[in-house]
């Protein structure tokens, strides 16, 4: 079974075969939800882009290719305490972790209620691919297809992440999936390698934040339609299932042979820079 998660806000959601990746069109199943993307390709001509730069391109920094190396060792995994009490009424902790024997990891098993109960632990570590409940190390749980860790605040995380709540889509509404909270890393659509790990890439979930999730091959036109995890590390679905590489508005190099970089609807941003996708 597929890790189950969800949506985060505007830009990551259950769309499979939506017109606009931004809005569910199903309700999502318990850890079989995938990722959707920035949002509906525009025109760059209704959208004042600039034209293409007949000039030579600077050289392209930005090429993303498959990231077969591994991932930097997250500091910022939750410790085990078996000295906490499991709130009220509740199986166990997810953290800190407490109320599961040894081997076993507590974790989120009712999306809409938020109900925990102790599952096997695996030994996949934070940013590692996972794709069931049960993959991941004690303390961490499968989002976007990516091993997280647990958390409380952002000060339970490393320094590059912050700590979350874990969203479903039910029907056309977005849920916070209760108690539920984790370590999202702050990674870079362009470089997803430096942070996110083999086989993953960087995803926006809100319009100003970004997450690392799983990651296929795909660069061309309607090879995501079926599924949003198909694009390569470096690029994300849009329109209706096109795998379009990430850049930032306004900088020529970052497409290669000076192609324009189009706009989305969500119009992401990172430190007031403008994302979007390179034109095929």
């Amino acid at each position: 079974m597929r890790s189950w998660l969800v949506a985060v806000v505007v830009l990551v959601g259950c769309a499979r075969g939506a017109d606009d990746p931004g809005q569910a069109k199903d309700t999502c199943r318990l850890r079989d939800c995938g990722v959707s993307v920035g949002g509906q390709e525009t025109d760059p001509e209704d959208e004042g882009v600039p034209p293409e730069d007949t000039g030579a391109p600077p050289a392209d920094t930005s090429v993303v290719v498959e990231d077969t190396g591994t991932p930097p060792k997250d500091t910022g995994t939750p410790p085990v305490d078996t000295a906490c009490t499991p709130p009220s009424g509740a199986v166990c902790s997810t953290f800190p972790q407490c109320g599961c024997a040894s081997g076993t990891n507590c974790d989120v098993t009712d999306y809409t209620t938020g109900k925990t109960s102790c599952v096997m632990a695996g030994s996949k570590t934070p940013h590692q691919r996972c794709s069931a409940l049960g993959e991941c190390a004690r303390g961490n749980t499968c989002v976007y297809d990516v091993c997280m860790p647990f958390c409380g605040t952002t000060t339970d995380c490393s320094a590059t992440a912050q700590c979350r709540p874990v969203q479903y889509v039910e029907g056309s509404v977005t849920k916070d999936v209760p108690g539920m909270r984790v370590c999202m890393e702050s990674c870079d659509p362009l470089n997803p390698s430096k942070l996110c790990g083999a086989s993953t890439t960087c995803l926006f979930s809100s319009p100003t934040t970004t997450t690392c999730a799983a990651a296929g091959l795909s660069t061309t036109a309607g090879s995501c339609a079926s599924n949003p995890f198909t694009c390569a590390p470096g690029y994300v679905c849009v329109n209706t299932g096109d795998c379009k590489r990430w850049c930032r508005v306004g900088f020529t190099g970052d497409c290669p042979g000076g192609k324009a970089c189009g706009t989305l609807s969500t119009k992401p941003k990172i430190g007031g820079i403008e994302y979007g996708v390179c034109a095929y």
